[in-house]
């Protein structure tokens, strides 16, 4: 019995290890460990990290093989853009070849295209001069009254085109005021030849003498002098085939022009002119122009010569008449109808030496008060709203003229 005893005690010593041991085994197995939780957590993560990097790669192919699509299609843009590229510069060559051409021939004062005017002029025309105004600015900065010139002829002559010849020289904050009205039309050269019958040709008022004949024929148009301001339209002049004034008497004046284009009348002067030049002040230009125009049979009706008192100014270019143009009060000078005067000649040298208006300030003073005809044509050529401030050089860059 003792042993017996023994044996169930070990037995149910046993049964209770096994009872413990199966329970402990149950109780691992349904309740992990922190440790395990960790690493099945991990392992979940990597899945799903795997899972989107896969999907991202694949998205990163697509868009990959997308971006080749477009890059190769801007490739072929590329090309063809090249190709565009190269025929535009073709033609930007091209056409600065012709206009090179074209200028030389124009710039050459007296050069070739003299030499076969005669037999490809044109004798008569109904078509009227070109709209087209032409100034030349040689040497020397723009000036206010450059400016004013420019301005009054846009507003008066209401032309198509204005053109400025330079030499490069103009830049100054009245030539950038300018620009707004010119059709930037700017051909930057010394024109003209340096020697012409043996004689140098040095003053830059020659080589516009020459070079104004010669932008005349080949573009037709309206020369107009950088220091003559615009008063009225000029279309009822356009009608002929050229257009000359008066200076005073029976001289005729070079400061404006109007012809049309390979005029037959042009070409015969700018030959006089060449052949007459001597280096003298006007031997080629007024001198030859009025010996010129008195050989024209008097009944033609296709050239037309204005009288000195309604084509470019009134008064004589004299110590009285420029006098008279810068002090006198234009409503006491009897006989002259300025809605039929077409334009003003301010004389450059005069213009500078007023002692009146040699300063600034001085200038817009007589400008806003004096009843002179030089004051009264500024007056209407100035900009609404312009002051006193713009006509300060050193400002000007600062201001914005109005429009």
């Amino acid at each position: 019995m003792k042993i017996t005893g023994v044996v169930v005690g070990v037995l149910v010593s046993t049964a209770v290890v096994l009872l413990v041991t199966y329970g402990l085994g149950v109780s691992f197995v349904l309740h992990p460990t922190p440790s395990e939780n960790f690493n099945e957590g991990l392992l979940i993560q990597q899945d799903v990290i795997r899972k989107e990097t896969t999907e991202n790669i694949n998205d990163l192919k697509k868009a990959n093989k997308d971006l080749e699509g477009k890059v190769e299609t801007l490739q072929v843009q590329n090309s063809d853009m090249e190709e565009v590229n190269d025929d535009l510069q073709k033609k930007l060559d091209t056409l600065q070849e012709s206009k090179h051409k074209e200028w030389n021939a124009i710039s050459s004062g007296c050069g070739d295209w003299l030499k076969s005017c005669e037999n490809n002029c044109v004798q008569t025309s109904t078509t009227p001069i070109p709209k087209h105004v032409h100034f030349v600015s040689l040497n020397h900065p723009f000036s206010f009254m450059e400016w004013l010139a420019v301005v009054s002829a846009r507003n008066k002559i209401k032309p198509d085109k204005i053109t400025v010849y330079t030499d490069g020289l103009q830049d100054s904050c009245w030539w950038r005021r300018a620009l707004p009205y010119i059709d930037h039309q700017i051909i930057h050269t010394l024109p003209g030849a340096n020697v012409l019958n043996r004689v140098g040709i040095r003053l830059v008022e020659h080589k516009s003498d020459f070079l104004r004949l010669s932008i005349l024929y080949h573009s037709g148009g309206i020369y107009i002098d950088s220091d003559i301001l615009s008063l009225n339209s000029f279309d009822p002049l356009l009608k002929h085939q050229m257009v000359l004034s008066e200076q005073c008497g029976s001289e005729v004046n070079v400061a404006l022009m109007m012809s049309q284009k390979h005029s037959c009348v042009l070409c015969r002067f700018a030959h006089l002119s060449c052949k007459n030049f001597n280096g003298g002040w006007v031997t080629h230009s007024v001198g030859a122009l009025s010996s010129f125009v008195k050989s024209l049979d008097k009944e033609r009706d296709d050239v037309a010569i204005l009288p000195w008192k309604s084509g470019f100014h009134p008064m004589c270019y004299n110590a009285k008449g420029l006098d008279e143009l810068y002090t006198k009060d234009f409503d006491s000078i009897s006989g002259y109808n300025k809605t039929r005067i077409y334009s003003v000649h301010l004389y450059h040298s005069r213009f500078e030496s007023q002692q009146l208006i040699r300063t600034k300030v001085h200038i817009f003073d007589w400008i806003q008060t004096s009843k002179s005809l030089v004051a009264l044509t500024i007056r209407e050529s100035l900009p609404p709203g312009f002051s006193q401030q713009h006509l300060h050089e050193s400002q000007c860059t600062d201001i914005q003229l109005p429009d």
